[in-house]
């Protein structure tokens, strides 16, 4: 295998990534693997769309190293901050 992704014969994906607090990464290890994977499989071709938490980012810009951001509200609740937010970008 040269690297390719074997489905990659299909065309490109569409990829949403969902729960963490923000790109570009600046809060933690989990925001810098979608970073650093988000924008590995934008450079491929794939659409990818991170959804990010409005608490944590002011004006965002719309795309970040090939990925598309987009803000989506959220409560400011500890516990359901992160549930919420995640089944807000799922609607």
């Amino acid at each position: 295998m040269s690297g390719e992704c074997a489905l990659s014969e299909r065309g490109p994906w569409r990829i949403a990534v969902v729960g963490q607090r923000g790109v570009p990464a600046t809060f933690g290890g989990i925001e810098r693997h979608v970073e650093e994977i988000g924008a590995r499989l934008a450079a491929r071709g794939h659409e990818v769309t991170v959804f990010l938490r409005s608490g944590y980012v002011t004006d965002a810009p719309r795309t970040h190293r090939g990925m598309h951001l987009r803000q989506v509200p959220t409560v400011s609740s500890k516990r359901l901050e992160c549930i919420v937010h995640s089944a807000l970008c799922t609607c």
